[in-house]
């Protein structure tokens, strides 16, 4: 099979070279052919949203240049039990199995029996922290709108910035259109992202707002 490596490591001190190497013995063991440039690693913090390095496997995996992707170890590939199974699922529609190296495991088209019930229990675990982010959501929500009817406003936890209404904020026009300039270059959402300096995420959605909108869609959220 054609496979991509992928691991990300929480901080610059963790050294990724033992976990590289495991999985080029695995690729090479298994008789998989590995491409240097589908050999992809990362830095930075689980709970960060801005991942290029899990975006650009997704992005092989929907092109259907890999049939297979390696993981050391599960929690490398989502930040909680429900983001590994969203990200599961993008592979899995595109035929590619995710394999976890070092634990085993192996979650799609590919998996044994006993594999696919793992498969299911981890959405059993998804399902269930799903209904958990619901309710404390629900309930921060609740306390910023208390906020905004007594103070007329409230102070963004991450930014610190004063907000007078909830929901993700707008971005610039002048990065809006950056976005524009560039799908009329030709590039796509992740090489735009590298020029833009922007978040893969975020120039992802303009993307397909500009899109839409010049389709006459409506504007998606």
């Amino acid at each position: 099979m054609n496979v991509a490596t992928y691991h990300r490591v929480s901080t610059d001190e963790q050294n990724p070279e033992g976990a590289k190497q495991d999985l080029r013995v695995w690729a090479a063991n298994a008789g998989h052919v590995l491409a240097p440039e589908h050999e992809i690693e990362e830095t930075g913090s689980g709970a960060d949203n801005d991942r290029p390095g899990l975006d650009r496997v997704l992005e092989l995996a929907t092109s259907r240049k890999v049939e297979a992707v390696a993981v050391w170890k599960l929690d490398r590939f989502g930040r909680s039990v429900l983001d590994l199974l969203a990200n599961v699922h993008k592979l899995n529609r595109s035929g590619v199995t995710l394999i976890a190296t070092s634990q085993g495991l192996a979650l799609g088209p590919a998996a044994n029996p006993v594999q696919r019930l793992n498969g299911v229990m981890l959405a059993a675990l998804a399902e269930y922290e799903l209904a958990m982010i619901r309710e404390r959501t629900n309930q921060a929500l609740g306390v910023r709108k208390r906020e905004i009817i007594r103070k007329g406003g409230f102070t963004a936890r991450r930014s610190g910035v004063w907000r007078t209404r909830l929901g993700r904020p707008s971005l610039p026009e002048a990065d809006v259109e950056r976005i524009r300039t560039a799908m009329a270059e030709g590039l796509n959402w992740y090489w735009a992202s590298k020029k833009l300096g922007l978040s893969g995420s975020t120039v992802r959605r303009y993307m397909e707002k500009l899109a839409a909108a010049k389709n006459g869609a409506p504007k998606g959220g």
